[in-house]
């Protein structure tokens, strides 16, 4: 039985991306919630990810992979993300700790099997049913990139991605060479190919263009994209 919920409580529904390995801080969901909950046009958002370092404390300090990555993740949130989250589109949200207003991945307008909602090329992937090219089948490897994009190009809203940086969780990390070389592998032939797929996209199928946003608002977007 269906019943409506009471006057002032949000009847939204969001979807909350959570790796095995990591571990949100205590309210750090409930911050990438409320994100959404105060403003209608944040289609998705994610939250600082940060090394595990209760996990293994010494090794922040003296195994360099460990080190490395823990600056990696320091620059990549306070510099890339904020600065994407100030144009309305970040380019990826990381599949270990984000999360998704639902009524953006599979908008109420165009039907719940609809090949246009913006989730389905994020399992395109595994639903496809046939063999996909070598392009194809590199940009697939980073679906959350994909998912981005589709959000921010949607035509049945101004969509944006915001990044929360009270929002916190830890994760544990690869601590030596060959485990690093097998993630990095994966995530720079994802990326890769996802940003060229964005740009021709975005830009040269023009659908930046075509969204409900402002036309400042597309100014911006173009530009970074570029």
């Amino acid at each position: 039985m269906n019943e409506r919920a009471p006057p002032g409580v949000n009847e939204e529904l969001y979807c909350v991306c959570l790796d095995a390995g990591t571990r949100p801080e205590e309210t750090a969901i409930v911050k990438l919630i409320n994100a959404m909950d105060k403003d209608r046009n944040v289609a998705g958002c994610c939250g600082e990810i940060t090394v595990d370092k209760a996990l293994a404390p010494k090794n922040v300090f003296y195994n360099w992979y460990v080190a490395s990555q823990d600056f990696e993740y320091k620059v990549g949130n306070c510099l890339d993300k904020a600065f994407e989250s100030v144009c309305g589109y970040i380019s990826v949200l990381p599949g270990a700790f984000s999360a998704y207003r639902w009524s953006a991945l599979s908008p109420p307008e165009l039907g719940a099997t609809s090949d246009k909602r913006p989730i389905v090329p994020y399992f395109k992937s595994v639903t496809h049913g046939g063999v996909i090219n070598p392009f194809y089948g590199n940009m697939y490897l980073a679906e959350d990139r994909i998912l981005a994009l589709e959000l921010v190009c949607s035509r049945t809203a101004a969509n944006t991605l915001k990044y929360v940086k009270n929002s916190v969780a830890v994760t544990d990390v690869p601590d030596s060479c060959a485990a690093l070389i097998k993630q990095r592998r994966r995530w720079m032939n994802g990326s890769f190919f996802a940003q060229i797929f964005a740009l021709w996209q975005g830009l040269l199928l023009f659908r930046i263009f075509t969204t409900r946003h402002s036309w400042f608002r597309k100014l911006i977007l173009m530009n970074e994209l570029l």
